[in-house]
């Protein structure tokens, strides 16, 4: 491991010594080597509109060679790069492999993919929490869409029911530490996100979907597109209708994306986004485990659930000034109001109904140069940019009785203001070795207004830098690709860490930013055409990571606050495998972690809701216009939340079945049904222990139990 370590170092020196003396060397060769390094660039450069099109469609399950497969490697997408020449752990998914999996949603489409695993906090199977690398609540993983930042500044969690998955074309997933380019809040990985537009062969395109299942299900999708001249449009219209597994589990959602782009000569691309989200969704919530014993789909909170109304305004561009030289812009607007009503059942005080209504208005803008340099038969890419963010959020918290409002106990505004500096070098020293590194200077700043207490009041800064390195040897052409890479990020406490519940609830405005340090190496492989796949190994060290201390107790805090306190390490080993055989398509993916606290009175325990091991697979068969599918997936035991002492019993394992039939009777015509759950399996996602409470008594586990067998049916027609 020390030589491990000594290597990376050796090749972070290597970088930033390369990159020193290429700015020195830009200064007296740029005007000697222009033009070839035009001629060069022009016929390495691709844009990812041209290039996704040579594996978007590749059928599910198919080998793709690794020099097809390409990704962003910056903060916005615009030139691709090959996957085998990225130095960490990274999936792509496809549109082909999105319309294969007839997914309802991101996350259920996600739990396919090695090393992410997801559960239901609210009890709707709708509103799910996906998690990556050992952390369990879905605040340390980054979500774009549209190179546009979708984490909510109160929690820094992502509300996936928020973006449809019909509207969606491809998904990246960056595994690792990511602030270098990414800044605050990047300790698991990225997951991008990008939406569909029109075929860039088709004038004219349609496609239709409609779905109906269990529980009253329906789903209803639209997408038009086409072009005229230098102009490609292209519009979603998708209607969610759900009552749910359990009562009081419904939704109703509409949603609604737009794009315009124009584009001239392959030159300049200038493209409008816009999105709106209009959705009820009720939250059955937790059960007790005599309450799941009597009937798993009752509820306990009848009145629970949540408004959301979402718009995204945005607008990207993109424009090679000179053929080395490139500017990329990203600019948005996002307003985002929920209306959400809860009842607490396992507050470790009282129970009782509150009303939470809050506005959320960010806005932003990125700015990246990137430049492209051929010196002496050696390739250099150097991005630099700006990113600055502006995240204003309005609470007011109210008392409710049978759905009266009966007092205010919140109101307050916070203002979360990020500027970031960061820059990234890529150095090709031969075709079959790469160095990579990159650093982000982050400042970032809370204003606190308590409208019912000004004393209370209060201003935080954070300030922090970001490096890592990393490399890539390619000793197989396409075939085999080394990787691995070093880094350091941090997190800065959220609203609700830091403001959101004062005095009972622990909230604690003194807390500072977590930081982490990981290190990742692993490789890529084609092998004869027939199997595909990556594996690697990852440690993630934090230190000052924030937790609830029951123990910090004082006059100000009875029942403990948040604090700086813990060390944590998350390590393991992730693999993907995908092969054709004998006509038959499948995958395997699996993960080990291993996440335990280095600190305190709980040091050397397993965190909770982390699994140590699970699974996923698929196969399926193709006979003329009919194709044969099954799937499934496995999550090990894990410890519940609140048992930090890893003394209760933890919740049970289990393995899921689904299978698919899905009938092609022409191109432009597909009818499909999915069952899920095929056996039955009763399960629960989350299990919460308490340690002491008004309403129950010391030990009450709460569970969040899992759809049984549920089906679903559907037609997809394209025009």
């Amino acid at each position: 491991m020390r030589e491990w370590l000594a290597g990376l170092r050796v090749c972070a020196f290597a970088s930033w010594t390369v990159c020193g003396l290429w700015v020195i060397g830009l200064v007296f060769t740029s005007s000697i080597f222009a033009e070839e390094s035009s001629q060069e660039t022009k016929k390495k450069e691709v844009t990812f509109e041209k290039g996704i099109e040579e594996i978007l469609t590749a059928p599910f399950g198919v080998v793709v060679s690794l020099g097809n497969i390409l990704v962003s490697p910056s903060r916005l997408p615009g030139k691709a790069e090959a996957l085998y020449r990225y130095p960490s752990h990274v999936t792509v998914v496809t549109q082909e492999e999105i319309r294969a999996s007839k997914a309802k949603n991101i996350p259920e489409l996600l739990r396919h993919t090695e090393g992410l695993y997801m559960h239901d906090a609210v009890g709707n199977q709708q509103d799910l929490t996906v998690s990556l690398r050992g952390f369990n609540e879905g605040e340390d993983m980054l979500v774009l869409v549209d190179g546009v930042k979708m984490n909510e500044p109160d929690a820094n969690n992502m509300i996936f029911p928020l973006i449809p998955l019909d509207t969606v074309e491809r998904i990246e997933i960056y595994r690792g530490t990511s602030s270098a380019i990414y800044g605050d809040g990047v300790f698991s990985g990225v997951v991008n996100i990008v939406t569909k537009r029109a075929p860039v062969d088709r004038e004219a395109f349609a496609e239709s979907v409609f779905e109906y299942g269990s529980y009253q299900s329906q789903r209803y999708s639209e997408f038009v597109g086409g072009k005229a001249g230098p102009t490609d449009w292209s519009f979603s219209y998708v209607r969610n209708l759900t009552d749910g597994y359990r009562s009081n589990g419904g939704l109703r959602g509409t949603f609604i994306d737009a794009k315009w782009e124009i584009a001239s000569e392959d030159t300049f691309n200038w493209q409008i986004l816009v999105k709106n989200t209009d959705e009820s969704m009720q939250n059955p919530g937790a059960l007790t485990t005599s309450e799941m014993t009597a009937d798993r789909r009752q509820t306990q909170n009848p009145a629970d659930g949540r408004e959301m109304f979402m718009t995204i305004v945005s607008t990207d561009i993109d424009w090679d000034i000179e053929e080395f030289l490139t500017f990329r812009s990203n600019l948005f607007y996002r307003e985002n109001s929920l209306d959400f009503i809860t009842t607490s059942r396992t507050f470790p005080v009282t129970s009782g109904t509150d009303e939470l209504i809050t506005d959320t208005f960010q806005r932003g803008v990125v700015v990246e140069l990137s430049h492209d340099q051929e010196i002496l038969h050696t390739t250099h890419h150097l991005i630099a940019g700006t990113e600055f963010t502006s995240n204003l959020q309005d609470d007011e918290r109210f008392d409710t009785t049978n759905g009266v409002r009966t007092g205010v106990n919140t109101s307050r505004v916070t203002d979360k203001k990020t500027a970031g500096v960061y820059g990234q070098y890529d150095f090709d020293v031969t075709d079959w070795c790469r160095l990579n590194a990159g650093v982000r200077f982050d400042d970032v700043s809370f204003h606190f207004v308590n409208e019912l207490d000004a004393t209370a009041d209060r201003k935080n800064n954070f300030s922090t830098t970001s490096p890592k390195v990393g490399f890539v040897l390619q000793p197989w052409e396409e075939r085999l690709s080394l990787f691995g890479d070093f880094a350091r990020s941090f997190k800065s406490p959220n609203i609700s860490d830091l403001f959101a519940f004062p005095d009972v609830g622990g909230s604690n405005p003194d807390l500072g930013p977590e930081k982490g340090e990981s290190f990742e190496g692993g490789a890529r492989f084609n092998l004869w055409d027939r199997i595909s796949g990556a594996v690697s190994y990852f440690r993630i060290n934090l230190s000052d990571e924030i937790q609830f201390d029951s123990t910090a107790t004082s006059i100000q805090f009875p029942f403990g606050k948040f604090t700086n306190v813990a060390k944590t390490r998350r390590q393991g080993v992730e693999l993907s495998l995908k092969g054709n055989t004998l006509g038959l398509d499948g995958y395997f993916t699996y993960a080990f972690t291993d996440a335990t606290l280095r600190s305190g009175d709980h040091s050397g325990r397993k965190l909770t809701m982390v699994p140590p091991n699970q699974f996923t697979w698929g196969t399926s068969y193709t006979y003329e216009e009919v194709t044969l599918g099954l799937d499934g997936f496995y999550v090990d035991d894990q410890y519940v939340t609140g048992d930090d002492a890893n003394t209760d019993s933890p919740l049970e394992d289990y393995l899921v079945t689904n299978a698919q039939l899905v009938y092609k009777p022409k191109d432009d015509v597909e009818i499909f049904f999915r069952a899920n759950n095929l056996f039955d399996t009763l399960y629960s996602t989350r299990a919460v222990i308490i340690g002491f409470s008004e309403a129950f008594a010391t030990g009450t586990r709460f569970f969040n139990p899992a759809p049984e067998r549920n089906a679903t049916v559907g037609i997809r027609l394209k025009f």
